[in-house]
């Protein structure tokens, strides 16, 4: 009888200890990748946040999430017992008793790896301008909001300035916008109706946009405006060329653009970020003011693109948070244009990242276990 409970002890045991690993990717992989993204958009906010006080940023890449699951299963035994039972017509019996106690040990052991992102490469190429294909590839992404694009990526269009100055952490003139974003108003409608639309083409080995107007519309009043504000003077044309580089060609429909670059972005953003009074007082951001000595409105420049909001207190139910100088900045749940643009930023930073090797072969990797 006591080989036998043994037996049924460590079958039970042994059927407790099949295969941990489909059942704990089905547990675990969902919690690593909300964690990851989490802490990504923390690390993308406080970037946000840090410029607005005129800090420098930094970019800590996580590379490796590696799991180490440990399953060890026991089995003790209290040893045997005997004990006499007297009966009146058979006398007295022996009974042996034996406790067995099966256990399981279970650790999980991650070891995480971190690369900081700030060899030459990737700087190069958060200062660079963004290219034009590279912003083309976002409409195939799913984000085709017009507006949204041409307000953050354009720093000009021919005479038309995007607020240039924003991109810059300290600000000589104030920014101007109204024409560009009169510009962009009228060409969106167009595309909405869809009487416009942007193209990728190559010109001399060069990738420019074209917008096409559609020939049942090309000599409405709507869109001679365009055309009027981009100073094309042949007003029978179908199509206009914005080009990033300057080209020596016959066409007189070309117009150049710059484009900003993914920190200048960054940078404009920042103006986003409602900073508490407290620190506006301290002077640790730089603050503007119009000609009369009232205070700048960014509200014109960041409407329907990022507001970051503070608060002295931990907020819950929002986007994403962090914490910076013992304030909060977070980013609401219910507003949707900025995860609109946070995504497009998540995008653009992937688009214009650099490979693993490169991000990871000049500099340091960090391994830690994870408690």
């Amino acid at each position: 009888m006591i080989n036998r409970a043994i037996v049924i002890s460590i079958c039970v045991l042994l059927a407790g200890c099949s295969s941990i690993g489909p059942r704990q990717i089905k547990l675990d992989r969902n919690r690593y990748n909300d964690v990851i993204q989490d802490t990504n958009n923390e690390q993308l906010l406080m970037n946000i946040v840090r410029l607005r006080y005129v800090e420098p940023v930094t970019n800590l890449k996580l590379i490796n999430v590696t799991s180490s699951y440990t399953l060890n299963p026991s089995l003790s035994t209290a040893g045997t017992g005997v004990s006499f039972t007297s009966a009146a017509a058979t006398g007295s019996s022996i009974v042996k008793s034996l406790n067995v106690e099966p256990g399981i040990q279970y650790s999980d052991t991650p070891t995480i790896s971190y690369a900081p992102v700030e060899n030459s490469v990737f700087a190069e190429e958060m200062m660079s301008p963004l290219k034009l294909y590279k912003v083309h590839l976002l409409a195939y992404g799913g984000i085709s909001d017009p507006q949204l694009v041409m307000r953050l990526v354009f720093q000009n269009i021919d005479d038309m300035d995007n607020a240039s100055s924003a991109s810059s952490e300290k600000m000589r003139s104030l920014p101007d916008y109204k024409k560009y974003y009169r510009f962009v108003d009228r060409l969106s409608y167009l595309i909405d109706q869809r009487e416009a639309s942007f193209r990728l083409k190559k010109i001399k080995d060069n990738t420019v946009w074209s917008i096409y107007f559609n020939p049942r519309y090309s000599h409405s009043r709507e869109v001679n405006e365009i055309k009027n504000m981009l100073h094309v003077k042949d007003k029978s044309i179908n199509e206009i060329i914005l080009s990033d580089v300057y080209m020596k060609t016959q066409q007189n429909n070309i117009v150049f653009v710059r484009m900003r670059s993914l920190y200048g972005i960054l940078i404009y953003l920042s103006y986003g970020v409602q900073i508490p009074e407290s620190d506006v007082k301290k002077r640790f951001v730089y603050t503007y003011h119009n000609a009369d000595g009232t205070p700048y409105d960014w509200t014109p420049l960041t409407h329907g693109l990022l507001n970051v909001q503070s608060s002295e207190t931990e907020p819950t139910n929002v986007f994403v948070k962090t914490k910076i100088h013992g304030h909060w900045f977070f980013i609401e749940n219910s507003d949707l244009d900025s995860k609109a643009t946070f995504i497009l930023l998540v995008r653009l930073i992937a688009l214009t990242s650099a490979s693993l090797d490169k991000l990871t072969g000049a500099g340091p990797i960090l391994t830690l276990p994870a408690r």
